[in-house]
């Protein structure tokens, strides 16, 4: 189906991080943790406010806190071809879904990478202040790029909902919470870094997934 439907819910998610979709009567927020929140307008514009000391409300290193609501640049449709449809607030990081199409979509991610929680190319640097692309993630089997719709974020790890109902999930997987097994997420552990780029979650495979939640642990 079309990606970027701007009449779902809102919600909280257990660990307390925002998750939601643009709504039809202008905005909503909710704050973390951390004081970081999110406002997402109808026009697809982002705005942060609150504690970004690790760089998760995307102004940039120069602009760490922010007492009132204040637009991404970095994620401004022109910027990155397209409106935000979907907003995610983590402990320590953040993420935005861009429509750069009607069945197309394109993720950002931002703040804290120690782990790779952010999932994006590089994946070295421990903190981004501004939001970069995440990986381009290809299909096991079809090999096509994957669209993900909905993420949450936990303090060292990520998790997405892709159009099809599939999840993938990056960063730390250390207790198990990435889902991929003991043997992917030792190997990465080994290397001093996370899972990157998402890996498919190859037990859900066969199964419709309709909603993420990453919890904390």
């Amino acid at each position: 189906g079309a990606v970027g439907d701007t009449n779902t819910n809102i919600s909280n998610s257990d660990n307390n991080s925002y998750i939601g979709n643009i709504d039809d009567n202008g905005s909503s927020s909710s704050p973390g943790p951390i004081r970081a929140a999110f406002e997402a307008l109808t026009s697809g514009i982002v705005m942060t406010w609150g504690a970004g000391h690790f760089g998760q409300l995307g102004h940039g290193s120069e602009l760490i806190n922010c007492s009132e609501p204040t637009v991404v640049e970095k994620l401004l449709p022109r910027h990155v071809c397209g409106p935000v449809v979907h907003v995610a607030a983590g402990v320590l990081n953040s993420a935005a879904i861009v429509a750069t199409s009607s069945t197309s979509t394109r993720a950002f991610m931002f703040g804290a990478n120690r782990r790779g929680q952010c999932g994006t190319d590089g994946g070295t640097c421990n903190a981004l202040s501004h939001p970069e692309p995440l990986q381009d993630v290809r299909h096991p089997e079809s090999g096509l790029s994957v669209n993900f719709v909905r993420m949450s974020l936990g303090r060292l790890h990520g998790v997405g909902l892709t159009d099809s109902g599939e999840v993938y999930t990056w960063g730390s997987g250390t207790h198990g919470r990435l889902g991929h097994g003991d043997s992917v997420s030792a190997g990465a552990a080994k290397l001093g870094k996370g899972v990157r780029p998402p890996r498919r979650v190859e037990s859900l495979k066969n199964v419709t997934i309709i909603q993420v939640t990453a919890g904390d642990g």
